[in-house]
Order: C-alpha cells, then sequence, then structure tokens
C-alpha cells in the first residue's frame, strides 16, 4: 500500500511541475530538478486549494479527480505546443558535479546519510502510524472528518470542537490526505506517512538543488548533511503534523526570491508570492510571513527603485491562495484560540512586562544552543565552520542576500509578539511549541549561510573559484 500511497501523490505533483515550469521560462535544462522540487510543494498546495474549492461548490468528493486530469492533460498539451517552438536536444537535466575528491567524498556522505535519514523515517512512522498527538487531533482528524462524510464536510469547523482541536487551521495537508485517500478508495494510514515523507525530503531536494545551481555540488551536499543530520528533521518529519510543510514553503520562497535576485526573471517573483500564499494554507503562522515575504519584497522594491513592479508581480503570484484563505478565514473558520478573548487593558499589560520579553528570549537562547537535538550545539559548530573557510560570495548579491536574512528575522519577531500577548500560561506556551516554530525558519537559514558561505571546493588549490564554475555553467547551457 505504501507504493499506492506514493502514486497517488503523482498527478499533484506533475501538476506542480507544469506549474513551475509554465511561469517560470528559462533555457537553462540543468535546472529542470530544481523545478521539480519546487513543483512537489506548488503542486499539493494548488491540489489542495482545488479541492478545498470544489467541496465548497459541490458538498462531494466525486469528479475532482476527472478535472484534475483534466487541467494536467491541458498542461501537457500546453508544454508540448511550447516545446515544438524550440530546438530539439537531449541532456539530462539538474546535475552539476564537480571531479574532484572533495566533492566525491561528500557525495558518499550525502547517499549514506540520505538512505539512513529515509530507513528511520519509514521505521518510525511505522510503529506510529498516526502520527503524534496534534496530527491525530487536528490534522488527519479533519481529514476523517471530511473523507468520511464529504456531505457534511463543514461540520469540521463546528464551535462544538474543543479549541485544542484548532478547527479554524488551514487545510492543506488534511485536504492533500483526503485527496490521497479518495484516489485509492481507502482511509489507509499510508497516504499521511507518504505526504510527510514528500514534504521532508522534497525539503532535502529542494536545498540541494538550488545550491547545486546558485554554487556548487559539494556546498549542496554539505548543507544537505546538515540538514538531514539534525536529528530533530527525521522526528518531525514522522509527526505528521504541518510544521515541516510549512518550513517547506518557507525554503521555497527564500529560493525563489534567491533566483530572481540573480536571474531577474519575472516569473520567479511570481512563484514566490504563490508559495508565500500555499504557507498561509498550511499554518496559520504563514498569514505573518505573507507580512514578512511582502516586507522583503519591499525593501529590495526600493533597493532596485522599482518598488510597485517588484509588489506587483508578489502579489500577482499570491492573490489567489490569498483570496481563498481569506473567504476560507472570514466564512467557515471560527476564530483562533490565541485572539477569541481579546482584552486590551491586558494586551498593553503584557506588551509593557519586561519579564515577559525576559522569558522569552531566555527560552529562545537556552533552545538555540541545543537546537534540533545536536550532541553538540549546531550553531556553534557552523560558526566555527564558517570562522575556517569564510565567505566567498560576489559583492554584487550581498545586499539581496540580507533581504532574504530580514524576512527571516520579521517572522521571528513575529512569533516572539505572539509570545508576548499569549493567552496561554508563556512558560507552557514555549516548552510546547518554541522548537517546533525555530525549525520553521532552519532549512532557510541554512540555506542563506551556505549561499554566502565559501564552498568546499574553493579549499582546494587546483579547483576554479565558485564563481568561474557557475559562469562556466552558464556558457554550457
Amino acid at each position: 500500500m505504501m507504493y499506492k500511497s506514493l502514486l497517488s501523490f503523482v498527478p499533484p505533483i506533475l501538476l506542480g511541475y507544469l506549474i513551475v515550469d509554465f511561469i517560470w521560462q528559462t533555457a537553462n535544462k540543468r535546472q529542470a530538478v530544481l523545478k521539480l522540487f519546487l513543483g512537489l510543494g506548488i503542486g499539493l498546495g494548488a491540489t489542495s486549494l482545488l479541492l478545498f474549492v470544489w467541496l465548497w461548490l459541490t458538498n462531494q468528493l466525486n469528479g475532482f479527480a476527472w478535472l484534475l486530469a483534466g487541467i494536467i492533460v491541458g498542461g501537457i498539451l500546453i508544454k508540448i505546443y511550447r516545446s515544438m517552438k524550440q530546438p530539439f536536444g537531449f541532456r539530462f537535466p539538474g546535475i552539476r558535479l564537480a571531479p574532484n575528491w572533495l566533492s566525491i567524498l561528500l557525495s558518499i556522505a550525502f547517499i549514506i546519510t540520505l538512505i539512513l535519514s529515509y530507513n528511520s523515517f519509514i521505521s518510525y512512522s511505522l510503529t506510529h502510524q498516526h502520527g503524534d498527538r496534534d496530527a491525530q487531533a487536528i490534522w488527519n482528524l479533519h481529514a476523517r472528518i471530511i473523507y468520511r462524510d464529504p456531505a457534511n464536510w463543514k461540520t469540521v469547523f463546528s464551535p462544538e470542537f474543543d479549541s485544542r482541536f484548532h478547527p479554524d487551521y488551514p487545510l492543506l495537508t488534511p485536504l492533500d490526505v483526503v485527496w490521497g485517500w479518495n484516489l485509492l478508495n481507502s482511509e489507509t494510514t499510508r497516504v499521511p506517512i507518504v505526504l510527510a515523507g514528500l514534504f521532508a525530503f522534497g525539503m532535502v531536494g529542494l536545498l540541494f538543488m538550488s545550491l547545486n545551481s546558485l554554487k556548487t555540488w559539494g556546498q549542496a551536499a554539505l548543507a544537505s548533511l546538515v540538514l538531514m543530520g539534525t536529528p530533530y528533521f527525521i522526528l518531525l518529519g514522522t509527526f505528521q503534523t504541518a510544521d515541516v510543510p510549512f518550513a517547506y514553503f518557507v525554503l521555497s520562497t527564500i529560493v525563489l526570491f534567491a533566483f530572481y535576485f540573480v536571474e531577474k526573471k519575472p516569473g520567479l517573483l511570481i512563484l514566490a508570492g504563490l508559495s508565500t500564499g500555499l504557507s498561509a494554507w498550511t499554518k496559520n503562522e504563514g498569514i505573518l510571513f505573507i507580512v514578512s515575504a511582502m516586507t522583503g519584497c519591499a525593501i529590495y522594491g526600493l533597493m532596485q527603485k522599482q518598488l510597485w513592479k517588484t509588489l506587483r508581480l508578489f502579489w500577482l503570484g499570491l492573490s489567489v491562495p490569498a483570496l481563498i484563505i481569506l473567504s476560507y478565514k472570514v466564512t467557515l473558520a471560527p476564530s483562533n484560540d490565541l485572539f477569541a478573548n481579546f482584552n486590551a487593558a491586558v494586551f498593553i499589560g503584557k506588551l509593557l512586562s519586561l519579564q515577559r520579553y525576559e522569558t522569552i528570549f531566555t527560552a529562545i537562547g537556552t533552545t538555540l544552543l541545543k537546537f534540533g537535538d545536536w550532541p553538540l550545539s549546531i550553531l556553534i559548530a557552523l560558526a566555527i565552520f564558517l570562522a575556517i573557510i569564510g565567505f566567498r560570495t560576489e559583492n554584487s548579491i550581498w545586499k539581496e542576500m540580507r533581504v532574504g536574512a530580514a524576512i527571516l528575522a520579521i517572522q521571528l519577531i513575529g512569533y516572539i509578539f505572539v509570545y508576548v500577548i499569549t493567552p496561554l500560561p508563556l512558560e507552557f506556551h514555549l516548552q510546547y511549541s518554541l522548537d517546533r516554530l525555530l525549525f520553521q525558519l532552519f532549512p532557510s537559514a541554512l540555506f542563506l549561510f551556505f549561499w554566502a558561505a565559501s564552498a568546499p571546493e574553493d579549499i582546494i588549490r587546483y579547483i576554479a573559484p565558485v564563481s568561474q564554475i557557475r559562469d562556466q555553467n552558464a556558457a554550457d547551457n
């Protein structure tokens, strides 16, 4: 049943690839695999949005598979028509490997770590098939309610639900699970397991392929090793909650911004807006991420003296998911438990409480030092690595890289603000959620870190600098 569950997600992934390929038009065939990993999340997000609209209009699941198939066939026909206008040629896409001993060693380590990570993921998932407590009480519960009674699917938003079941949460992962169950005609636990694995290992592939294109193979392998080697990454991935999918969409947005900074292709900014919107369809934190990403986009637009053009492209991609999410929040979703009983006096008192800030920053510092359940602090290890290898990044993109860092910083500030005003006991709220919130930003921070740092190939005397490798790669294409 595992392979059937995997096959059930092929149509959404194919849809996502077609969307990415249609919007991001490039002659660089080496970016085909990168488009596939970007399309993985965008396709799953688009399928979820389409299924939500279908349910809203029809109150049934019947017929949706045919709708999705028709959209995919139409996309394939458009791609064939466009390809007929281009000269035919074949090259294995997406791979750029410098033949040196360090790249080979890193490649071997990457493959071994990937196999071990996959085995750990499958082993844990099969012994905890329903995921952790939140998956059982929120994400998979919502999926079961919708799948078992699609005619009354809106009962998932019933006020009779305990607020701890969060009936207001977005529906990306539950509806993707519903899609898999409906296609297989079976409520198997394998579907949410496979979905969780797709987002977890899709994030590894996205990190690898983006750095492989922007930097070198060795740098891509090294960054992916750090992500997969983080024990909490695999554990959180098996939980079947929405934190890893949300982290995927944050990374996807930051990567798309990075490629826009380098290539200046308008389609990349449209896709960044789309990915940002899908993050808000994944978790409520995505609403804050819309603000963070839009602020970063505005900063870059001001830097380039093209504010409205930049924001217009971003809004174009954001508009469809944002409109659906807004309709969902206004007409269906109940109030969020953090803001349901708002009291202005209590709110101001918490904002002015220095003790709350001290508690929050102490918790953040402590969590960062032991982040990811590494035996030794990963932050200290990365600082030592950077001190040894240094930076090797062209001056022309330093400002743009700071935009990505600013987006993550704004998101973190937003998390701190929520902790300040939370109606829950502060220590409990921090203990329950802080490590998950920090992990949501971790893959994107890794991407920015290894984009800025020198590549392993740079420490080999007879290997060309990264800039020369990339220039040569561009000339080959």
